[in-house]
Parts: C-alpha cells; sequence; structure tokens
C-alpha cells in the first residue's frame, strides 16, 4: 500500500516539474529581454567656413574658424610685419543681388572687415554676412594668399604697402573666386582699425573708422 502511495507521489511530482516554466538558461548564456535603447545625446560640432547662421558686426565666429591645410602647411603662428585689422566702406548703394549660391568675394556695398593676424587670413563682408579665412605669409612687400576653401589649388600673389594708415594691396598673380579675390582685395585702400597713438588706446577716443 505505502508503494502505491508512494509511487503516486513521484508521479505527481514528476507531473509538476514538467508543466513548470522554465526559468533558467543553459550554463553560459544570459537570458535576454527587452529594451528600448535611448539615443546618445550628441555633442555639438562647429559648422565649416562660411557656414554661420548669425550675422556678427564684428566677425567674432570667424575668429574661431583656423584655416585647414587645404594646399600648404599652415604658417607658423607668428607675428607679420602686415599684422592688424582693416577696413573699407564701399559707397555702392544697390541693393545686393539675390543668389542662391553668390559668388565667393563679389564686391558689395557696405563695410568689409579684413584682418591679418600670424599666418591667418579673415575677410567678412557685414550686410550679407559673407566671409571666409585662409592662410598667408609675409617676405618683405610680398604677401601670399593660400589654403583658401574658395580656390583650394590656388595661391594668390600681392604686394603690399601703408600709405599714411591706409593698407594698399596690388595684386601681381590671382585667379581665385574668378579673379573676384583680387578684385576685391585691390578695388580700395584699407583703413587701419589701430589707433594712432598709445593715448588714443588707453582712452579708446580717436575718429574709429566704420567697421572697426
Amino acid at each position: 500500500m505505502k508503494n502505491k502511495f508512494l509511487r503516486a507521489a513521484l508521479i505527481l511530482i514528476a507531473a509538476t516539474v514538467a508543466c513548470s516554466p522554465q526559468t533558467s538558461s543553459s550554463p553560459g548564456t544570459a537570458t535576454t529581454a527587452s529594451v528600448t535603447a535611448t539615443p546618445p545625446t550628441m555633442a555639438y560640432t562647429k559648422p565649416p567656413p562660411g557656414t554661420f547662421a548669425n550675422p556678427t558686426p564684428n566677425f567674432s565666429n570667424l575668429l574661431l574658424v583656423p584655416p585647414f591645410p587645404y594646399n600648404a602647411p599652415l604658417p607658423p603662428q607668428v607675428p607679420t610685419a602686415i599684422d592688424g585689422a582693416y577696413v573699407k566702406f564701399d559707397p555702392q548703394t544697390a541693393t545686393p543681388t539675390p543668389c542662391r549660391r553668390c559668388a565667393d568675394y563679389r564686391l558689395e556695398g557696405g563695410v568689409w572687415t579684413l584682418e591679418f593676424d600670424k599666418g591667418v587670413f579673415r575677410i567678412h563682408h557685414l550686410i550679407t554676412d559673407w566671409r571666409n579665412s585662409a592662410s598667408y605669409t609675409v617676405s618683405g612687400n610680398q604677401l601670399k594668399l593660400f589654403n583658401d576653401p574658395t580656390c583650394v589649388d590656388t595661391i594668390g600673389t600681392y604686394t603690399w604697402s601703408m600709405v599714411g594708415r591706409k593698407l594698399v594691396l596690388q595684386a601681381v598673380d590671382d585667379t581665385c573666386a574668378i579673379q573676384l579675390r583680387a578684385e576685391n582685395l585691390t578695388a580700395m585702400p584699407w583703413d587701419s582699425c589701430a589707433p594712432p597713438t598709445r593715448e588714443a588706446a588707453l582712452t579708446d577716443h580717436w575718429p574709429k573708422p566704420a567697421g572697426c
């Protein structure tokens, strides 16, 4: 009799185990679960030259953009004789021609800012917010422009001189942007933004050219 009860108990236990849900996995195999992945937060990256969305009267955003060695190594970051900020006011009064992709260095009316800073050349047009940066070197009165993203295979050669407080550029050879770069840079002299005297620099009281 006892054997019958024992046999029945064993059969009941075996049936219970067989019908129970499997909760364990084979050795070395991890149990998978459904997980909703959260996309990582992307870090902000600076836009490439010429793609800034917000205009600025002092082209401060352009100062954040270093040149890229497109066709020559970057020059050493040392002061040169031409270093400084310069401006010109083009008196053209016509409204800039609307265009989806305007020609680079195209002459337009208004304030243009030019800067030479330890091998980095920068230029900015206030009204259209067109801007660009490149590399330059100076040897005596000769200026060379290169690593310009608008004409990566072109090296422009100029002579430069200071006439009073104005920078005068003359093109020797520059085909960049169907020669528009040379036309723009040499169209008129550039007024220096440097204070004329130490006292003017300390007090900031002097007749600054428009755009300085």
